[in-house]
């Protein structure tokens, strides 16, 4: 299993690779069990995708978009069905280089 999380373009960049399977268990929790949030209507400070794989279907990724906003707040959000949820600090710390 792995996440990882990208900036798109005209192709998707991996900037992040999360291997821990403690913090893609936590990750994929949160995106499963948070309570729902109503998405923010405000330009986010930073936007990447977030891209899942299993070795089950190592061909297919489950995508859903993580926000960041300059108040501190974080979010995952799918624009397929409007989820949103709180992120947490998690892929904030990663990107951020404070876990690797």
């Amino acid at each position: 299993n792995e996440i990882l999380v990208c900036v798109e373009q005209e192709v998707a960049i991996a900037l992040v690779s999360i291997k821990n399977e403690e913090h893609i268990s936590a990750i994929i929790d949160i995106w499963k069990n948070a309570e729902a949030v109503t998405y923010p209507a405000l330009s986010p400070m930073r936007n990447f995708k977030v891209k899942m794989e299993s070795p089950d279907y190592p061909w297919m990724y489950y995508n859903i978009d993580y926000i960041e906003y300059s108040d501190g707040s974080c979010y995952l959000y799918s624009r397929d069905d409007g989820r949103c949820v709180d992120a947490g600090t998690l892929i904030k710390d990663y990107l951020d280089g404070n876990i690797s």
